[in-house]
């Protein structure tokens, strides 16, 4: 039993009943691959055991009463397969869309945390044939980079891999550990409360004091780097509701290589770029897209720079222009490299004199609260906190992998929304692919796989400013 960090807290207890603190990653899968064929039985035996491995899914959250407390992290005994690992049969019509509608459908439903917060559907095809695996997972158990760390086990890079049918076996007995129990609970956090939340608190005051000269710094200079706070009003229509709808692309990694090695910049900012003019495109044929530029909130891992290779989340998030007023995409990436240099400047200075997540500070109830008011006042239609839109670049895997032998080919993570991020973008690289899965509420672009469908032009375009396409 361990408690969750003062962050992964912060995710339990900010979800409200539009923003859904999940993170849902639909595998597209081919089973010719599987030398045995595929069963459902047998494919679902296989996958157990190598999910089971990873702990965060034998593990459920324990609520400390009236949230007095971070949640602790609490065993469950045996890996439940049935319940988590399930099977639907889609129609033959609609080819990806439907698997993209049912993806969705799944993302607008929140996880019930008196089990181990995430689920798995092997979706088939007419005559049960394999055609994906979809994943929904909280995203207090991990962020983008530890997900796919801690979820390793269920990779191979071969369709040879070996499986006990009788380890398997032991996988449909179901044993419930009860956890600590209130009493226990509340001692606990009392214990706590005049023991380490006052340090807790000096580190988070001593945090703002340190952080406040770099960031009065970058606010006062010419040429500051922005803020969430200097996005325009979003162009995009609607609000986040409950409901979820997702579709994705495969990019060429190969060419967006090509274009970072030609213009010196970073593979992000060849994304940011990407979508910017994708938001671009579809702007031009649907709505104003006003004077100012979109800006985009990236999730930036600082795993590596905390030395920390647990589970939960390790990350910050920097503000970026996407350049959506630029009509030149060769001037609207050196816009973004531009904005990206003096994000991660003032990011790295930030990060120097991090301590501890300010939501360290008092009962997790408070962020509870925080949330219900800021839904309740309607702010989200009047701030701008995080940007317009949310843009996350997770390193996957450079080599061809499969699951249980059946081969991967598309990897499309869609991630949370909330406040006025309306639109999620989450790419991860795939061999010599570049899956960016995009995630909305419906009324927010209307047809989400149309305006999905602008990326890919709006990446030839960039690659024809550079001369790498004919």
């Amino acid at each position: 039993m361990d408690r969750l960090s003062a962050s992964d807290a912060a995710l339990v207890h900010g979800e409200t009943p539009e923003w859904h603190l999940h993170v849902t990653t639909l595998l597209d899968l081919d089973p010719a691959t599987m030398p045995a064929g595929y069963q459902f039985e047998t494919f679902r035996d296989a996958l157990a055991l190598r999910l089971r491995a990873v702990p965060r899914f034998r593990q459920r959250i324990a609520e400390v009463p009236l949230g007095l407390d971070r949640p602790v992290w609490v065993d469950v005994g045996a890996f439940d397969a049935e319940h988590h690992i399930r099977r639907v049969r889609l129609p033959a019509a609609g080819g990806r869309r439907r698997i993209f509608e049912f993806a969705g459908d799944v993302a607008s439903r929140k996880l019930a945390h008196d089990r181990p917060l995430w689920e798995c559907w092997l979706i088939e095809g007419p005559r049960g044939r394999l055609e994906a695996l979809l994943i929904k997972n909280h995203h207090a158990l991990f962020d983008g980079v530890g997900g796919l760390e801690s979820m390793q086990a269920m990779f191979d890079v071969s369709a040879e891999a070996e499986h006990d049918p009788v380890q398997a076996a032991v996988l449909a007995e179901t044993v419930t550990d009860p956890g600590p129990g209130v009493l226990e609970l509340l001692a606990r956090s009392a214990l706590r409360a005049v023991t380490v939340q006052p340090l807790q608190t000096v580190k988070v005051v001593r945090q703002i004091a340190r952080q406040t000269v770099p960031l009065g710094r970058a606010l006062l200079g010419n040429d500051r780097p922005l803020l969430g706070l200097d996005s325009p009003h979003s162009p995009l229509g609607g609000r986040i509701t409950a409901e979820r709808v997702t579709a994705g692309v495969a990019l060429s990694m190969p060419l967006i290589k090509a274009i970072r090695h030609k213009a010196d910049v970073k593979v992000n900012d060849v994304l940011l770029t990407v979508i910017g003019g994708a938001l671009r495109r579809y702007f031009a044929e649907n709505v104003d897209r006003g004077e100012h530029s979109m800006v985009a909130n990236v999730a930036v891992s600082t795993r590596a720079a905390e030395g920390d290779e647990s589970a939960g989340n390790k990350f910050s998030v920097m503000y970026v222009t996407m350049g959506t007023e630029i009509e030149d995409p060769a001037e609207r990436l050196a816009a973004v490299h531009a904005s990206s240099v003096k994000a991660k400047g003032l990011s790295e200075e930030l990060r120097q004199h991090h301590e501890t997540a300010i939501s360290a500070v008092g009962p997790p109830l408070l962020v509870d609260a925080l949330a219900r008011l800021y839904r309740a006042a309607g702010l989200a239609t009047r701030i701008q906190l995080i940007g317009n839109v949310g843009v996350s670049n997770v390193a996957g895997p450079p080599l061809q992998l499969f699951i249980c032998a059946a081969a991967v080919r598309s990897i499309f993570v869609f991630g949370p929304l909330m406040l006025n991020s309306t639109v999620n973008f989450t790419a991860v690289s795939n061999a010599d692919s570049l899956d960016v899965g995009v995630t909305s509420s419906p009324g927010v672009v209307g047809d989400l796989v149309y305006f999905v469908d602008q990326i890919q032009p709006a990446l030839a375009e960039l690659a024809e400013a550079y001369g790498l396409l004919a």
